[in-house]
């Protein structure tokens, strides 16, 4: 059993007097008695510890936004309208995850040894906080206005964009599970190893909103009285999927870096499969075959070839009517 992974807390680069928090950490727990009489006085304040530390000049992220649109008239009071919209969002907050287990000469690569293969014999894992992630937008977008045209109102859109990061997905928090979010294979460039599309990148879009007004009838009486003066309304979405990634499970020897971390993604045999859509789970396996796929054979590489979610799912598709 291991047991006794005391989490200091640290704010800056002072850690003796920074304020500290503890957690226990059991690995393969007897479920009906988990701390199998472990008692707070067990443990040792001196032993080895995980680190989280906040960079010292962490700043607030922030973005530079640009739109331009242009506008004119078809007929009447028709209107079509043309527009870009733009980002670049810097110094985003990223979770980097460091001191993991490296191959070492003379140790064997299991995860038995991981402690061992950590560079910093005085920690487990080194999470440091930092303004480290840069995220990037543009969109097209072409838009058709109708506001009245024989009882009938109109208003479609249609978009295209891309959304790129590398690795904060914009919103980190770098607390929750946004600390653990986009992780990267390797605690080595991991900026590059990031880089990809954003999990929000949905690149083309089509909304339509319409609405028609039936006229009054000629006719009186029931008939008449039944049919005129209704409002019929229709709003639809239809979007491109959102993009995700394939990744390998915990690493083990000849199935993955074996540093400490279920971050590591494939090697990518056959380059026909970027960018597909799977939408449907009774043809994921065909579109995604397990042939094309192999485990990163460590120690010679830490990464597979695989980059970050370079398949997408199902698009989405929404109607409403009233």
């Amino acid at each position: 059993m291991n047991f006794g992974q005391i989490f200091p807390v640290t704010y800056g680069q002072d850690r003796l007097n920074a304020p500290h928090s503890l957690r226990i950490v059991i690995n393969n727990p007897n479920l009906a008695d988990p701390l199998e009489g472990l008692r707070f006085e067990d443990l040792d304040p001196n032993g080895r510890t995980s680190l989280i530390e906040v960079g010292p000049d962490m700043v607030v992220p922030y973005a530079h936004q640009y739109n331009a649109s242009w506008q004119f008239a078809v007929r009447s009071d028709w209107r079509v309208e043309l527009g870009y919209t733009g980002s670049r969002s810097h110094k985003l907050i990223q979770t980097y995850f460091l001191n993991r287990g490296l191959a070492v000469p003379g140790i064997p690569l299991t995860p038995a040894t991981l402690n061992d293969r950590r560079a910093n014999q005085n920690l487990f894992e080194h999470l440091f906080i930092h303004n480290g992630s840069h995220g990037y937008y543009d969109a097209a977008r072409a838009s058709l206005l109708i506001p009245r045209w024989k009882g009938m109102s109109l208003n479609a859109s249609y978009w295209f964009s891309k959304a790129l990061d590398t690795g904060s997905n914009y919103t980190n928090t770098a607390s929750g599970p946004d600390a653990r979010d986009a992780t990267g294979q390797t605690e080595f460039e991991s900026m590059h190893d990031l880089k990809g599309l954003s999990n929000f990148d949905q690149p083309q879009a089509l909304l339509v909103q319409g609405s028609y007004q039936t006229p009054a009838m000629s006719s009186h009486g029931f008939t008449g009285a039944l049919l005129k003066n209704w409002n019929i309304s229709s709003v639809i979405l239809l979007k491109s999927g959102t993009p995700f990634s394939v990744e390998v499970g915990g690493g083990s020897p000849g199935f993955g870096n074996v540093d400490g971390r279920r971050s590591d993604r494939p090697d990518l045999l056959d380059t026909s499969l970027l960018g597909r859509t799977i939408g449907n789970p009774d043809t994921a396996p065909a579109l995604l075959p397990f042939s094309a796929f192999a485990y990163v054979q460590a120690p010679q590489r830490l990464a597979g070839t695989l980059g970050r979610n370079t398949f997408r799912k199902g698009k989405i598709a929404n109607v409403n009517a009233a």
